[in-house]
């Protein structure tokens, strides 16, 4: 093989209410020249309301997307996670990819990703009720709800990008295009909330 996965099965564990959980997995290039690998999802078993997002370090694949290709040049690796967002909604899912070589169809790896989100508690359903806006955002965010005092955003592939303070402007022109994650935290570094948010350029 040309390629591998690694921490397959890949668990994600979080709750109803969270915005999003991840279960994560990478994939490395065993060769000495660039290839180009493709996912399909196989299987999409999720709860009713689920969504679930394929993410690489360069991009995430929404729930209408089914299919898609990458390349990584020699010996290199990426992280290949599954992003469920609950919506509110507790239960078990899974989701089910069929990765291979473009180069060299015969090459297969098979792999699942399970997500757990627990019942919302009435205490930290409370907690979460924060909107962020806009959503999708061109070169400002704005936090509605409960208050918070450390605020931080973090790519797709979970790379802490920026920290905000409280009643900090949250200003995101300078990101590129792509899903974001938005986690919020009290006065004792305990996270409130994780949202998730899209950058586009202004037109």
């Amino acid at each position: 093989m040309d390629f591998e996965l690694t921490s397959i099965p890949a668990y994600g564990d979080g709750s109803a209410d969270d915005e999003d959980f991840t279960a994560h997995s990478m994939i490395k290039n065993l060769s000495d020249e660039t290839i180009v690998i493709a996912w399909q999802r196989i299987t999409n078993d999720l709860p009713q309301d689920w969504q679930s997002y394929i993410c690489s370090n360069v991009t995430c694949a929404p729930p209408d997307i089914s299919m898609g290709t990458f390349s990584l040049i020699a010996y290199d690796s990426t992280n290949l996670d599954c992003h469920f967002l609950p919506n509110g909604i507790s239960g078990v899912g899974t989701v089910d990819l069929r990765f291979f070589l473009v180069q060299d169809t015969n090459q297969v790896i098979y792999a699942t990703y399970f997500g757990n989100a627990e019942p919302v508690s009435t205490t930290q359903a409370l907690k979460n009720k924060i909107k962020v806006f806009p959503n999708p955002a061109t070169e400002q965010i704005f936090v509605e709800g409960n208050a918070y005092h450390f605020l931080e955003i973090y790519s797709s592939t979970g790379l802490l990008i920026q920290t905000f303070s409280e009643n900090a402007r949250i200003h995101i022109n300078n990101l590129t295009n792509g899903l974001y994650f938005l986690k919020l935290y009290d006065l004792d570094r305990k996270l409130i909330s994780i949202n998730a948010f899209q950058k586009i350029n202004s037109k």
